[in-house]
């Protein structure tokens, strides 16, 4: 019966749009923020305008379920009527989310035919079973090729670039989207296969998920999605196109459309013997009854239930039947839903006054009763006939008299004015841009190694804007200072068997954000050991997460170690581990304006990188780091081109994350200070030769620390902090609450076992005593309003 309904609402919607009907009204619908609408009353009244034939834009069909919306947009698009749906569908219930489980299936192993066979039978592959099999081998061979491409451009460059690889037209076939675009719903299938890529380019970036957990996190989705009640991600209107509005009742309060039709008001199913109730209490707080039967009050509890459900059905009634301005078609069938259905037990009840033939009547409040028995064809067709009779002409009673003969809608020819292209009249602001560190130090990175043995820079985080990959792709390592061999005393690293990656360094970040590393506070954890489980069940579950084969054990121990390796004197001597969890902030984001951000006229002073260069000459003219002006200065200088942004200086948006920020008690125990946290997987030293503690001596770390300009991140990354306590925290002066940096070269981070030396400096922790005078100076140059330099 529903499918006989739906083609005739195709059928009605293909007579209403093909000219036989007009419109007064000019506006396709109005918004539910006019000011006349109300959310369950009337629509307000559309302008009066010029009679115009009725076009799909002007239509809109209200349902009440997910279901019957695709049931109705099948229809109209089997007919060529143009459809989009509306509501909150979600795009992991559509074929595209199983094509694009197919493919990243087949990324996953492309050495497997199967995989690939069912990967060309699908959007991505454009092949039927008689082409398939009519290229045989060599098809599939070709396609195996394309995808192990593909694998490699998904590892390189992430589901962003696998998207716009997979829908490239090829020699011997069509694009992605010609070849969908040429088939009945391709325009939708086409949104949705786009949709569910750029999720998964937001899930791989956010998470840094491998093409394994990529495809985990896409099968979780699915399957929360064809939960009843759960809504992961809303489909995207498929066109913004002139055409008929497919919408839940739900969703269409406030809204007017010329025309409405309302399929399903006859229909709805109750659950006679529901597992729980929705109750009032004494207080009138809705509550739910799970007793089930037998509890006390459950009868009554259940007759309240349904009673709710049947008003709550008559109140969306209402909503649907009054969205139209000029057209309203509903539609009446008998079957064992229809007792309970709105629309039957508005129009086949008897209220007072109005005369029907015998049915049953209802109390003369005018309000139906919850279920109105199901008369035969012919007396429901009299009883609507008597009421239309009765509505001086705007009501009409037809009977569907067969099936629609499927004639397909065609779109009224259009006199096409002559077209001239577009001209470019304005001017681009080249200078205003959303920038980081990562952007500003690209040409440096870029460029590959240092001359003078500086040390290359491994990408921690691929999907982060922190470090990036040399451009020769060189091992990471630092020169060793002064040329002296390692000390005696030296500690091996036991993160020396770990090799650095990408992924890895991910891993790494990932585990440190996610831990409390207070769990691990007590020196053998407790008794049960539950914080090492913690550890290695996070480190496991990481590495998972990252596609990366390694010794969870051996890695779970190197953590171990770097955080119980005291900070030195800059944290009082503290450990990660002592630091609780309300004194640690981790993944700190922030957004900061340049210049003014939005505002152009904001600033008297445009901000440069080269204008920090006097600001670290004047407040940092020795100690650590001082030589770094220097190496901003030669930065600046060699970075003058778009890239780095330094075209007519800094405007617009400084973006980044920090590892952390630690709330550290002040040692005379005056105000808390606050201190910047990165961690650094970097790999110093000789490769040729084993980690040990002596790689990441002061003096190393501070040579890996200007070659890779981290003192620029350091310091942009407490100018986020001071802005943030500036505006957070009570009291604030930079010069009482700002602690300095902390840089964690975690694998020269080898536990308590090596003494920190006289000045208190610690293997694997690079401190910087920040100056708060550089922090203020430099937030100031950045915003703009700081002195000329």
């Amino acid at each position: 019966m529903r499918r006989r309904v739906v083609d005739d609402v195709a059928a009605q919607v293909v007579a209403l749009v093909g000219g036989a009907v007009t419109t007064t009204a000019p506006e396709r619908r109005r918004r539910a923020d006019h000011p006349s609408a109300a959310p369950d009353g009337p629509a307000p009244a559309g302008d009066v305008g010029e009679e115009r034939p009725l076009a799909p834009g002007d239509v809109a069909v209200l349902v009440r379920t997910n279901a019957q919306a695709q049931m109705v947009r099948e229809a109209l698009e089997r007919v060529r009527v143009p459809v989009v749906v509306g509501g909150r569908t979600s795009v992991f219930t559509t074929p595209a989310a199983s094509d694009w489980t197919v493919l990243l299936e087949a990324l996953e192993q492309p050495q497997r035919s199967a995989r690939v066979r069912l990967l060309a039978l699908g959007a991505f592959g454009g092949h039927d079973a008689a082409s398939l099999d009519a290229g045989g081998d060599a098809l599939v061979d070709d396609l195996g090729l394309r995808v192990r491409a593909w694998a490699r451009l998904l590892d390189l460059r992430g589901v962003g670039a696998l998207l716009e690889a997979v829908q490239r037209p090829r020699p011997d076939a069509a694009g992605l989207a010609e070849r969908l675009l040429g088939t009945v719903g391709g325009e939708r299938r086409l949104t949705d296969l786009r949709h569910v890529g750029q999720v998964l380019h937001e899930a791989a970036v956010r998470d840094g998920l491998g093409v394994s957990a990529l495809l985990a996190w896409l099968r979780e989705q699915v399957e929360e999605a064809g939960r009843d009640g759960v809504v992961e991600r809303s489909r995207r209107l498929e066109s913004d196109a002139a055409a008929v509005q497919v919408l839940t009742v739900h969703t269409s309060k406030g809204l007017e459309f010329p025309a409405v039709l309302v399929p399903f008001a006859w229909d709805m199913w109750q659950n006679t013997k529901p597992s729980t109730a929705l109750v009032h209490d004494a207080d009138g707080r809705r509550c739910r009854d799970v007793g089930g039967p037998g509890a006390p009050g459950w009868a009554d509890h259940v007759r309240e239930h349904h009673r709710s459900e049947s008003d709550e059905e008559l109140r969306l009634a209402y909503v649907a039947l009054t969205r139209a301005a000029s057209h309203l078609t509903a539609w009446w069938a008998g079957t064992t839903n229809t007792g309970r259905g709105p629309l039957h037990r508005l129009l086949l009840h008897r209220p007072a006054g109005v005369g029907a033939p015998d049915l049953p009547g209802s109390p003369d409040d005018g309000v139906p009763p919850a279920v109105v028995p199901v008369p035969s064809d012919d007396d429901a067709l009299a009883a609507l006939a008597a009421r239309a009779a009765a509505s001086d002409g705007s009501l009409v009673v037809e009977r569907v008299a067969g099936p629609p003969d499927g004639r397909p809608w065609r779109a009224p020819d259009r006199v096409v004015d002559g077209l001239a292209a577009a001209r470019w009249s304005r001017s681009l602001d080249a200078s205003w841009r959303r920038t980081s560190y990562s952007a500003l130090t690209a040409a440096a990175h870029d460029a590959g190694p240092a001359p003078a043995g500086g040390a290359l820079v491994e990408p921690e985080a691929a999907v982060e804007d922190d470090e990036r990959l040399p451009a020769d792709g060189a091992p990471a390592r630092a020169g060793a200072s002064g040329g002296a061999g390692p000390s005696p005393a030296a500690v091996p690293s036991a993160w020396d068997a770990l090799a650095g990656s990408a992924r890895f360094g991910v891993l790494v970040h990932a585990v440190l954000e996610e831990l409390d590393p207070s769990t691990l506070a007590a020196p053998d954890g407790r008794p049960d050991g539950a914080p090492d489980r913690v550890l290695r069940d996070l480190v496991a579950e990481q590495a998972a997460a990252q596609g990366l084969a390694l010794d969870v054990d051996v890695l779970t121990g190197a953590l171990d170690l770097a955080l119980r390796t005291p900070l030195g004197p800059l944290a009082g001597g503290r450990r990660l581990v002592d630091v609780p969890a309300r004194d640690r902030l981790p993944e700190m984001d922030f957004e900061l304006p340049l210049a003014g951000g939005d505002d152009a006229g904001a600033a008297a002073l445009r901000p440069s990188l080269a204008g920090l260069v006097p600001l670290w000459r004047r407040h940092c003219p020795e100690g650590p780091l001082a030589s770094y002006a220097d190496a901003l200065e030669h930065l600046t200088a060699d970075g003058e081109h778009e890239d780095t942004g330094q075209v007519g200086g800094l405007r617009g948006y400084l973006t980044g994350s920090v590892d952390a920020v630690l709330r550290l008690p002040a040692p005379d125990g005056g105000d808390a200070r606050y201190v910047v946290v990165d961690y650094k997987t970097n790999r110093l030293g000789v490769p040729e030769r084993p980690l040990t503690s002596w790689d990441y001596r002061p003096a190393a770390m501070e040579e890996a620390m200007v070659a890779a300009h981290y003192p620029l991140q350091a310091l942009l990354y407490q100018v986020a902090l001071h802005r943030f306590l500036r505006w957070r925290l009570p009291g604030y002066a930079p010069e009482r609450h700002l602690g300095g940096a902390l840089y964690l070269f975690v694998r020269g981070m080898v536990g308590p076992s090596v003494a920190p030396a006289e000045d208190g400096a610690v293997p694997g922790v690079m401190a910087w005593a920040t100056p708060p005078a550089l922090v203020v100076a430099a937030s100031d140059h950045l915003a703009g309003r700081g002195t000329a330099p």
